[in-house]
């Protein structure tokens, strides 16, 4: 059988015998659907199941014997054979925003998709510099950091040596004393070791130098190692894996009268100033599980330097400013958290999710005269809409002024506002297979 440039759209329908073929096979999902089953994984050499984590059988993959295989995918699901394979995507007529000559945009059904994408490749990072290893687990900073058996311990001290590649362990956490807020040189950055661990994350958390805690009442105060813009108990049971933030109140009654909350007198209007006041959901006192997080995280503002992260999680704001020169590129492959390009020529998130609680999960714009071009392939975006806070303008992603932004077959869910808002004066939105649900006030 010939399978080159065929796709099936299936209702319950079993292909058997694929014989000798080669190539890929593609399984995209119509309607959130799963593959149910791949009788006879042991595949021909050279077939690969490519397409969403959860849509991938388990046992499948790229093998070196040759078999039959009955594959059986859900009701709704869409298989495409050899890879070269789906509907070419042209820019729509009049569309005057740069495509980067890169994406081969493909679609099979309404499933929108880069057809064989190296976001990595397309970020064309030089490296010229010897790899910097990091754990903060595992690591020290004497370490020479070059190799995975002498990391060091923190991302301060690799970036303090400026290299091309920084490799950070996955399960590593770092606080705010232990980065330097600024990425502002051609760079890689990407996890490395057991990933069944969390992705590696940059924080701006401020807990590691925060005073004991003291109970007064129902409430407990300390000193905090730095200012607090959020703060969170990942021991609390909800949705989300425990982080959803604590309620940030205005007095210390308020903390008192209210679990799961706290209050930040950073000037001394009611006692002690830079103290924080805090009330557990069950009334324990702060321990290892309490977060406090400053607002931004790591920023790269400048001119005329390229930033590639992959499987990177930044736990709150990662800012990137133009500085009007133009030349500021970033490319983000499988990353998590909050992102804001203001003038950057060329911003890629390819996968993985953009969220934040309060404010933009992305918010495009230009600056210093320099319009930002923005590309969201395939990403799931929220600011997992908080309905008490009162919030009715924070989107999962929105876009301003000259900037332009193409969002090809993502997910755009929960959020206080609109999912999406995009009110440029002369920049442009191409939306393509892109799924939006659970706004307060809908799409703007």
């Amino acid at each position: 059988m010939a399978f080159a440039n065929t796709f099936v759209t299936l209702d319950d329908v079993s292909i058997t015998n694929l014989g000798n073929a080669s190539g890929n096979i593609l399984v995209v999902s119509d309607d959130g659907l799963s593959v149910t089953s791949v009788s006879n994984t042991t595949l021909v050499a050279g077939i690969t199941f490519k397409g969403e984590v959860d849509e991938v059988p388990s046992g499948s993959g790229p093998v070196t014997t040759t078999a039959n295989v009955t594959f059986t995918p859900a009701q709704g699901d869409a298989v495409l054979f050899d890879g070269n394979v789906g509907i070419p995507v042209s820019a729509p007529t009049g569309l005057n925003m740069p495509i980067p000559a890169e994406f081969d945009i493909k679609r099979i059904d309404r499933n929108y998709f880069l057809d064989d994408y190296d976001c990595r490749a397309h970020a064309g990072v030089a490296i010229t510099t010897p790899a910097i290893y990091v754990d903060s687990n595992l690591g020290n900073d004497a370490n020479d950091g070059l190799s995975t058996v002498t990391p060091k311990k923190t991302l301060s001290a690799a970036q303090a040596l400026t290299p091309s590649e920084i490799y950070l362990a996955y399960g590593s956490v770092f606080q705010k004393n232990q980065r330097n807020a600024n990425l502002n040189w051609d760079v890689e950055v990407k996890a490395y070791g057991n990933s069944n661990l969390e992705l590696p994350r940059i924080t701006a958390r401020v807990d590691n130098a925060t005073s004991a805690w003291t109970q007064s009442g129902n409430h407990y105060f300390a000193t905090p190692g730095d200012f607090v813009g959020m703060a969170r108990d990942r021991s609390r049971p909800d949705t989300v894996d425990g982080l959803l933030p604590m309620t940030q109140v205005s007095t210390i009654t308020d903390v008192d009268n209210t679990p799961n909350s706290w209050y930040l007198d950073w000037t001394g209007v009611n006692g002690p100033a830079q103290t924080i006041y805090m009330r557990t959901f069950d009334d324990r006192a702060p321990d290892a599980s309490i977060e406090l997080h400053d607002n931004l995280v790591i920023r790269s503002n400048g001119d005329n330097f390229t930033v590639y992260m992959h499987n990177i999680w930044i736990d709150r704001q990662y800012q990137m400013r133009g500085g009007g020169a133009g030349g500021l590129r970033v490319f983000l492959d499988d990353c998590r958290g909050g992102f804001s390009p203001h003038g950057v020529d060329t911003w890629v998130m390819n996968g993985g999710k953009a969220w934040t609680y309060g404010g933009d999960a992305i918010n495009i714009d230009d600056s210093n005269g320099v319009p930002t071009n923005a590309y969201e392939i395939r990403i799931n975006a929220t600011n997992h809409g908080d309905i008490a806070s009162g919030q009715t303008n924070d989107q999962a992603s929105t876009s301003h002024n000259n900037s332009n932004t193409l969002r090809l077959g993502g997910t755009y869910y929960n959020t206080d506002g609109q999912v999406i808002a995009d009110v440029q004066s002369g920049g442009e939105t191409w939306m393509a297979g892109c799924s939006l649900s659970d706004s307060q006030t809908g799409v703007g």
